[in-house]
This record gives structure tokens, C-alpha cells and sequence, in this order.
């Protein structure tokens, strides 16, 4: 009986898994900029999968729109086909560095002190008024 029960549990188990559906945009959250909130849905990437699918997939991001990484140092582009404004910032959520129109396969300079990483859509960085020193933070 005991045998049984484990291979209804493994097969129900796989037939879940096959049929889960990836959602993997779910989490929207707003970006705040020196603690006003700001008009900006933030999806957190949190692996490589997740960044193929957000990032590398669409055709365009729009001025709503951004996406967040964490836990690195650095950005490339590879992959990506339309420009994107790039934020760096440390783990105090303070802005490290900008660039304004990252355009599609490069890769940005190396910030040991980075720990996220924003991409919103081109001319954000100038709507939003953001400089080195602001607080990013999401919400």
C-alpha cells in the first residue's frame, strides 16, 4: 500500500509540474526616487531565465515599464535589440552611476560597489531627474 501511494504522489508530482504555467512577471512594485513615489511598475529579475524571458523577448519596453537586477555588477545588452536607460546602484540603494541610452550589445564598466542594477525605458533617466547620490528604491 505504502509503494502505491508514493507512485500516485511522484506521477501527480511530475503531471503538476508539467503543466505549471511561469508567471514570472507577477511582482510589480513602484519605483520611488528620494521617497516619491514615482508613476513606474518595477519587475524584479531574480535569475538568468527570468531575464531571457523579460528582457530579451519583447520588442520594446515601455516608458511605464522597468525591470530590476539584483546582485550584480554590471550590465550587457546581449540579446536585447532596443536601447534602455541603466541605472547602477549600491546596496544602500543609493545611485552609483547612469548611462542614458545603453544601446543592444554591450556591455557596461565594472562597479565592485553595485549591488542592483535598473533598466528602465530610453529618457526616463531625464523625466525622473535622477542623479548620482538619489535613493532608488522600489515598493
Amino acid at each position: 500500500m505504502g509503494i502505491f501511494s508514493n507512485l500516485i504522489y511522484k506521477f501527480h508530482r511530475t503531471k503538476h509540474k508539467r503543466n505549471k504555467k511561469y508567471y514570472l512577471l507577477k511582482d510589480r512594485k513602484t519605483l520611488t526616487v528620494n521617497s516619491n513615489p514615482q508613476d513606474v511598475n518595477i519587475h524584479v529579475i531574480k535569475s538568468w531565465r527570468e531575464k531571457f524571458t523579460s528582457l530579451i523577448q519583447p520588442k520594446d519596453i515601455t516608458m511605464k515599464d522597468g525591470y530590476l537586477l539584483r546582485k550584480v555588477h554590471g550590465f550587457n545588452s546581449f540579446g536585447i535589440f532596443y536601447q534602455l536607460d541603466i541605472i547602477f546602484c549600491n546596496k544602500n540603494f543609493e545611485v552609483i552611476s547612469t548611462i542614458q541610452n545603453f544601446g543592444s550589445q554591450k556591455m557596461s564598466h565594472y562597479f565592485s560597489e553595485c549591488y542592483f542594477v535598473y533598466c528602465l525605458a530610453p529618457g526616463m533617466i531625464k523625466f525622473l531627474n535622477i542623479k548620482t547620490n538619489d535613493i532608488l528604491r522600489i515598493i
